[in-house]
This record gives C-alpha cells, structure tokens and sequence, in this order.
C-alpha cells in the first residue's frame, strides 16, 4: 500500500516538474514557435548576460568571405518584403557571426561562399542572380505593412531623387500621392509575398523573426541570438556567445552603426478603407498560415491590433493627395 502511494507521489511529481518544463522552454525565446522544437535554451544566467550586455556597445568586427572547402557554403535565404529592413537585419548576421552576407542582385563573382543571401523573391526575379544550388532554409523578416509600405515608398522617393538611403522622409504630399495610386498594387504584393514564403517551406526550413521583435529592446537581443542560433545549425557557421550577442545588437541597431533616417515631421497615414482592406487580410493570412507557423499567428496579431488602433486614432478627415476630403464608404462588416 505505501509503495503503490510513493509511486502515485511519485508520479505526480514528475508530471508537474513535465508541466514546468515545458512552460519554461516554450516561454523562453530561443524556443522555436514555428516548429515546436527547442535548440538549447538559454540559462537564466545566459539570459541575464544577454539582457545585460545589450545595455552597452562593443567593436563590430569587419565581417570577412567565409572560406568553404568545396567553394560551395550552405546558404540560407535572407527574404523580405522590400521596406521591411533586409539591410539591418543582414548587418546584425554579419556582426554575430564575423562574415559577410550577400544577396540574388549582387554581381560579386563569390556568390556561393556566402552563408546569408538575401531576397525579394518571388518580387524583382529579373534582377536576380540563380545560385548554383537553391537554398533549402530561410529567414523571413516580416514587417508590419503600416509601415513596410510607407518604408518602400522612401526607398524609391530616394532613388528619384537621388538621395541617400534612410537620409530624409519624404513631403507627406508625395506619400499620400504615392498611397492613392499604388496601394492596391503594393499591398497586394506584400500579402501575396508573405503568402508564398509560408506555402513554400515547411517550420524546420523557416525561421520568422518581425522587424519589430528585432528591433525593440525588450526583445531584440533574445531574437538575434535566437535567430542565431537557427542559422548555426542550418550551416554550421559559428556565431556569437550570449555575452557578446547583447552588445553586438545594441551597436548595430541603435548605436552609431545603425542606419537613422532622416527626422520624421509626420506619420505615413491611410484611408479608411484601405485600414479595413489590412485588417481583412491579415486575418485571412492568420486563418491560411497561423496554424503551420505559430510566430507568424502571433505577428499577425499583432499587426491587425495595431491596425484596429490606427483606425481608432485616425480623427481628423482623410485627404487625397490634392488636398480634397475623401469620402470613406461605411466600413464592411467582413
């Protein structure tokens, strides 16, 4: 009888220290939400060291080619939406890691001894260099397309204009011009993007970081070392340790490395409709995709509340980019 008690004791133990672990892994941020698997949690001490050395700055070594026996390396795509921060995201990699990155609309002759390439594929293919051998795994960086969009918009306004990049934000007058006539189109891709990167590969294969985990404080140090982390086990390329993670991170994306933009005098806004239009179909990509990728569920959550909100906050009247009053239809009830 008391042996049959201690085993149910026993028993029950094991089962809550189960239960406690499995909170502790999947709360933890190196916990992969897209597949459900693990790759070595952090230590509550690596933690604290990370979280700590992201408060200072520390020398960002000159990334360098990596030197692959075979003159092949394993690649994993870097894909993005253009607008969503490929170039940061490819400079906090090199940082970590100490090599360089490339990309498809490179001319460099060393494109197969790069580890990270990054992509607008399926968009701008008839800029795009074919690799020898196509890359299995991807990072996706996605942003939210309250801003990716407007973000775009910049780029090519700077192109126009022959401006450097991130130097200025362009006259609100041309981002409302550019929003009237190019939303429909633009948005679409940036759906139909999202859409085909998470059709395409499978949880293993993909890792889904926000541009906006990535660079917020509270959460872009853990997310760099998560990232990797995938990217290590993916090609075999040895990145930094947890203590220095912290203090790359914080050089590149908000000290004297990082790329600022010009000073911003207003907030790209949207219409009405165009606010609903995001909100139906960033649902419509959390019902499609949430399930597979649980990242991508939570981002897109997150996306259609900050939607929600702009709607909520958009008080004075929506102009046309002449200046007139636009006229909203009533909101759809889809």
């Amino acid at each position: 009888m008391k042996q049959r008690t201690r085993s149910r004791i026993l028993s029950g133990v094991v089962a809550i220290l189960g239960a406690m672990l499995l909170i502790f892994i999947t709360s933890d941020p190196t916990f992969s939400r897209a597949s459900g698997k693990a790759s070595s949690p952090l230590s509550s001490i690596e933690k604290s060291t990370l979280i700590s050395s992201s408060k200072k700055e520390c020398p960002v070594t000159i990334p360098v080619l990596q030197d692959c026996a075979s003159g092949l390396c394993p690649q994993v795509y870097s894909a993005s939406y253009p607008g969503s921060g490929a170039e940061l995201f490819r400079a906090v990699i090199e940082a970590i890691s100490g090599l360089t990155s490339s990309e498809v609309y490179s001319k460099n002759k060393n494109l197969n001894q790069h580890f990270l390439i990054k992509t607008h594929g399926p968009l701008l293919e008839h800029w795009a260099n074919k690799l020898e051998v196509e890359p299995k795994q991807a990072v996706y960086l996605i942003r939210n397309p309250l801003w990716s969009l407007p973000s775009y918009f910049n780029f090519e306004y700077e192109q126009k204009n022959k401006l450097p990049d991130h130097s200025a934000q362009a006259p609100e007058e041309k981002w409302l011009e550019w929003r009237d006539k190019n939303f429909s189109t633009k948005f679409k891709q940036w759906q139909e993007h999202v859409d085909y990167w998470a059709s395409h590969k499978e949880p293993d294969d993909m890792f889904i970081i926000s541009y906006e985990d990535l660079t917020a404080y509270e959460t872009g140090p853990l997310w760099t070392h998560r990232v990797g982390r995938f990217l290590e086990s993916k090609t075999g390329v040895s990145m930094a340790q947890a203590n220095r993670v912290g203090c790359l991170w914080n050089t590149v994306v908000k000290g004297g490395k990082s790329k600022k933009r010009g000073t911003k005098t207003y907030t790209p806004n949207f219409s009405a409709e165009q606010l609903d239009e995001m909100e139906r179909v960033l649902q419509e990509l959390q019902q499609e995709h949430g399930r597979k990728f649980q990242t991508l569920q939570e981002t897109l959550e997150g996306y259609i509340k900050s939607v929600q909100e702009r709607r909520q906050n958009n008080v004075k009247p929506e102009t046309n980019h002449n200046g007139t009053v636009r006229s909203a239809p009533p909101r759809s009830s889809r």
